[in-house]
């Protein structure tokens, strides 16, 4: 028999189940030690500031402003539509 036989059909499902509640759990238990450490912020401005840096990592990962990114991804599209076949 081989061992592979008695797994249940449900595992990976319950192992992802077990994986989301765990990230869940560490997520609320850095808030609360962030809440404790600054206890002057509510959750309202901390929110906003998780908002803003994460705003601001993406921003940092495009090299290009917004404006230019699109002007550029419409200039490559009328290249690919004005193509000869």
């Amino acid at each position: 028999m081989c061992p592979d036989e008695h797994i249940d059909p449900f595992l990976p499902k319950i192992v992802t189940a077990l994986v989301t509640t765990a990230a869940r759990i560490k997520q609320k238990a850095r808030h609360a030690k962030y809440f404790q450490e600054n206890k002057s912020l509510s959750k309202h401005n901390y929110l906003n500031e998780l908002k803003q840096l994460s705003l601001s990592k993406s921003s940092t990962t495009s090299a290009l402003p917004e404006h230019e990114s699109s002007s550029r991804r419409q200039t490559r599209r009328d290249s690919y539509v004005n193509e000869p076949l």
